[in-house]
């Protein structure tokens, strides 16, 4: 599936092996991180997709405490809150087992 990408500017989703999504119980929550990176899919094997000229944003996200709870609303601080990371690549090889999704950009 990953030849018809070839020659193509995609933006993939890649996990950071914590999930990308909410985790933690009771009343703290932790927004896991997430990292996206955009670039033109030069090649790939069995282990990896090689990309050039890449742009990677990291998202570190950002815990969240909830101050209070009721029904009709939830007020919550969100403490560790830091800003999106961006780095330029000429060229990355992305781990094929940690992407979640390729998507073409046209």
């Amino acid at each position: 599936m990953l030849e018809s990408f070839k020659g193509k500017y995609v933006k993939l989703l890649v996990s950071t092996n914590s999930g990308a999504g909410i985790a933690g119980d009771g009343i703290q929550r932790v927004y896991n991180a997430m990292i996206t990176v955009f670039g033109t899919v030069k090649d790939y094997d069995k282990q990896f997709l090689e990309l050039e000229n890449t742009t990677t944003l990291y998202h570190a996200g950002i815990e969240c405490s909830y101050e209070k709870v009721t029904f009709a609303s939830v007020e919550a601080q969100f403490n560790n809150i830091k800003p999106v990371q961006s780095f330029e690549n000429k060229r990355a090889l992305i781990n094929i087992n940690n992407i979640i999704e390729v998507a073409e950009i046209e």
